[in-house]
């Protein structure tokens, strides 16, 4: 699935870090839907 912008997510959490990103909860608004989202 791909998403166009990242204004269309709210970050809630973040859940998970390794060596070279950092991982969130958050929730896609157009759907209310929960995701993961990767920060390299």
């Amino acid at each position: 699935m791909g998403y166009n912008s990242l204004n269309n997510f709210c970050l809630v959490k973040k859940i998970g870090r390794g060596q070279f990103s950092e991982v969130y909860r958050a929730t896609y608004l157009l759907e209310n839907t929960s995701v993961a989202l990767e920060k390299s």
